[in-house]
């Protein structure tokens, strides 16, 4: 019964991280105080956290954070960490964040453009 309390509860992670990113791509104008909210306690925690799903959940919203808002969104501080953060799983023993970590990986790149 745990086990499928604790599965549940990470599909609706899952679910939220999927929200965040049509947020993020149809409400750029208003997601200012979310993406700040996930940025300075939300964020930090999934990464703190020893749970894979968690991790994969933080990598997800970064990656839709990079694709939908873009690099001109943050400051150049704010998006080099998240670019750091992101590079870091791309040689995690986990397969399920090197990949999330990969497609975060080719968004930057096709976006760097934007940044300069």
């Amino acid at each position: 019964m745990i086990k499928e309390e604790n599965n549940n509860e990470f599909d609706l992670q899952f679910a939220a991280a999927e929200l965040m990113g049509i947020l993020f791509k149809t409400h750029r104008e208003f997601v200012g105080e979310l993406v700040g909210t996930l940025q300075n306690s939300m964020l930090p925690a999934a990464f703190a956290s020893d749970n894979q799903k968690r991790k994969k959940f933080g990598i997800f919203v970064l990656d839709d954070m990079v694709e939908h808002l873009g690099p001109s969104f943050f400051t150049q501080e704010q998006f080099g960490q998240i670019v750091q953060i992101i590079c870091s799983f791309s040689s995690d023993k986990s397969a399920a964040l090197r990949q999330a970590s990969g497609y975060g990986i080719g968004i930057i790149a096709q976006n760097s453009g934007d940044a300069f």
